[in-house]
């Protein structure tokens, strides 16, 4: 939006902005493994990812705001928090098998599968937004 002149910055994401990077996300990251998960921020994770012959990948997350791929260094905290340390039990190693937004809504869910158990990662991208991890 422009006003006076100005270039005004959107707070957030819109459904349609998220069904493209859905799409994006799941060309880029569909096969490849969770390698770690770190918890930059209260509000933000960030997902490395792997695939033997691919580049590693990184995915920044801030709940509510943004979620997209990255090639900066993000700084790290020297102990996970214990909602990294539950992320990290339940899905390193795990591969993502899909990426999808239920609905058209704000949302992306990866469907990612470790051993013989599944799991969705939710990630709402509206209002304040939480990041969320179920079984299926």
């Amino acid at each position: 939006m422009v006003v006076g002149g100005l270039v005004e910055q959107r707070k957030q994401l819109t459904s349609f902005d998220i069904s493209v990077l859905c799409l994006e996300l799941r060309n880029e990251l569909k096969g490849y493994y969770i390698e770690n998960i770190y918890h930059p921020e209260h509000s933000s994770i960030l997902l490395r990812f792997n695939k033997p012959a691919s580049p590693e990948k990184h995915l920044i997350v801030e709940a509510g705001r943004r979620i997209h791929l990255t090639r900066y260094a993000v700084k790290k905290p020297p102990k996970p928090s214990l909602f990294c340390s539950s992320l990290r039990k339940y899905l390193i190693n795990g591969i993502v098998e899909d990426i999808e937004q239920p609905n058209f809504e704000r949302i992306i869910v990866f469907h990612v599968t470790k051993g013989k158990n599944k799991f969705k990662l939710i990630f709402e991208l509206f209002s304040r937004g939480n990041i969320i991890l179920v079984d299926e």
